[in-house]
């Protein structure tokens, strides 16, 4: 499979954001608008899994293992998407 890296990085992407809109439907905030909702904290672990994943692909692409470069740019199309979300919304 010529894209398995690739859809891989897609299918991370894909899965977490869907169980975290699914949580975060399905727990709403409990506490009122002064505090999180458990989907936010499911956010906090796309974060870190996200940025685990960023450091595994970029040490790849620097060592020429690999070509890692579309799954960086997969990474950088997705929290530039997500940053421009956000700040939409507010």
């Amino acid at each position: 499979m010529r894209y398995g890296k690739e859809l891989k990085v897609l299918g991370y992407y894909a899965f977490t954001f869907l169980i975290l809109f699914t949580v975060d439907d399905i727990f709403p905030n409990e506490a009122g608008v002064h505090g999180p909702g458990l989907g936010f904290l499911l956010f906090f672990f796309l974060m870190l899994g996200s940025v685990g994943l960023i450091i595994h692909h970029l040490f790849a692409f620097l060592a020429g293992k690999n070509n890692y470069g579309r799954c960086l740019l997969i990474h950088l199309m997705v929290w530039a998407g997500l940053f421009v979300f956000t700040h939409l919304g507010t």
